[in-house]
């Protein structure tokens, strides 16, 4: 597929969830041994280039910041307060996609 790339430890994770909710016991040796390769390669290429490790570290506090953001907002309503309408959620979700893409031009609530 183009413009993708393998990332093993994404693929433990699911490998994870699916032996939590079948209880199945599958081989995940090889994939966890990919995984700890990949990750070192990763950490390796980050710390050889001062423009990755300082795009790394943008993009850890852009992360950091949307969750602190999603606390604070709280993404389920108190109880007794009114669902948002299909038009605020769409105009959120909007606000969200823009931010995602470094727009400034988000849609006014």
């Amino acid at each position: 597929m183009p413009g993708s790339a393998a990332y093993p430890a994404a693929a433990v994770a699911l490998l994870e969830c699916v032996t939590r909710a079948s209880g199945l016991a599958l081989p995940d040796e090889a994939l966890r041994d990919a995984a700890r390769r990949t990750d070192e390669e990763i950490a390796r290429q980050v710390e050889s280039s001062d423009e990755i490790g300082e795009l790394v570290e943008a993009l850890e506090r852009q992360y950091d910041a949307f969750v602190d953001a999603a606390s604070a907002e709280g993404l389920l309503a108190e109880p007794g307060a009114e669902m948002p309408t299909a038009d605020e959620l769409g105009a959120q979700f909007e606000r969200f996609l823009a931010e995602q893409q470094g727009r400034s031009d988000t849609p006014e609530p």
